[in-house]
């Protein structure tokens, strides 16, 4: 795809491609819900909660009972509004498939959502929701992409379910935060994760700050992807750059204003940079494992490996972000007297910087940039 069409960054050049990045982030994004019910071998349905289910009830759970449209307002600041529609019932054929390929997350989401996208011709939705009644398994996976959006000349108007692709599959079990996972990366949310660069296969479900990576429970996401879609305004971040003088400030968590919600630290020549955001308990960060600052690297750049053809930057879900420490741990959290030392370069040199966590004012902290 032309490069010039859609590398629209933000004012602060952190988020490229950010007009298609917040096209549909920000008011009502409307799914179309429907139940797949693949004909193949025998497998656990009595373990899926929604076993013989309609799109009708699964509407009505998903904006009468569940939590989840309530986690996205709070989390957007009422930017974001989810709305549910009944869509309808496919039943896709794999009983030529062996029951392990039958069960493959891949091959019964793959075929359901194809399934989906014949039957829902003309549809015009934001996306799919698309819910597998049948595999118990299920109940804890899914997959999701975030569609094709045209833009051009800076302007930029995302194609209608089904023609651009948009869908979000889950199995139907009791975690609301799957069904926020899979909206997530269809909103274009990558994971986060400790990176290890020691092996080649990431674990990238080691993060229990965030959502979209190994939370458990009711937990928020991070700053720089509220940022990316559109629900941490300019105004709120601060970007210290190498060079820069010692600066202190507040970091806001969800919700509180009066300092910022996003830090960056960054340099001329690097294509990554460092993101800093606060983090209490309560409302839907309830069960985070630690209060305070998190800290992590960003990166678009190709470099990263996303590998997408015809990109020549990695956007959102191929966002690299990067945290750093034991894996499943929050190393990467500062409280208050807690600081870290990060490295910058300045063409020549690598140059320490440190942040320090000074003190913890209810949902805010004070926070000083040493350079």
């Amino acid at each position: 795809m032309p490069h010039e069409w859609y590398d629209n960054a933000d004012s602060y050049d952190l988020i490229g491609n950010y007009n298609y990045m917040t096209a549909r982030t920000v008011g009502t994004d409307t799914w179309e819900v429907w139940i797949c019910d693949p004909v193949g071998p025998s497998s656990f349905s009595s373990l899926n909660r929604f076993v013989g289910y309609t799109p009708r009830m699964v509407v009505d759970w998903l904006t009468e009972r569940s939590t989840i449209g309530a986690y996205f307002n709070w989390l957007s600041d009422g930017k974001y509004k989810l709305g549910f529609r009944i869509g309808g019932s496919v039943t896709p054929d794999l009983s030529k498939l062996a029951f392990a390929d039958y069960a493959n997350i891949w091959d019964r989401g793959e075929a359901c959502v194809e399934a989906v996208k014949e039957a829902a011709e003309g549809s015009r939705a934001d996306g799919a929701l698309v819910v597998d009644t049948t595999h118990a398994f299920h109940s804890i996976i899914g997959t999701a992409w975030m569609g094709a959006t045209y833009c051009e000349a800076g302007e930029c108007e995302p194609f209608p379910h089904p023609d651009s692709g948009r869908y979000a599959f889950v199995g139907a079990g009791v975690w609301a935060d799957l069904y926020i996972h899979e909206i997530g990366h269809a909103l274009g949310w990558p994971h986060s994760f400790f990176y290890n660069p020691d092996v080649e296969d990431q674990d990238e479900y080691n993060n229990p700050m965030d959502v979209m990576s190994g939370s458990i429970g009711w937990v928020g996401t991070i700053a720089i992807n509220r940022y990316a879609a559109g629900w941490i305004n300019p105004d709120d971040v601060y970007v210290w750059e190498l060079g820069d003088k010692s600066k202190t400030l507040w970091l806001d968590t969800v919700g509180v204003t009066g300092g910022y919600q996003m830090l960056v630290l960054r340099d001329a020549y690097s294509t990554w940079y460092y993101t800093f955001g606060a983090r209490v308990q309560g409302r839907f960060d309830s069960h985070l494992p630690k209060e305070g600052v998190e800290w992590y690297t960003v990166d678009e750049s190709v470099d990263t490996g996303c590998d997408w053809d015809g990109w020549d930057w990695c956007p959102g879900t191929g966002r690299a972000v990067h945290a750093w420490g034991e894996p499943n741990s929050t190393d990467h959290v500062l409280s208050v007297d807690e600081s870290v030392s990060l490295s910058l370069w300045n063409g020549q040199d690598w140059v320490d910087v440190e942040v320090s966590v000074l003190q913890q004012d209810e949902g805010s902290y004070r926070v000083r940039i040493s350079g």
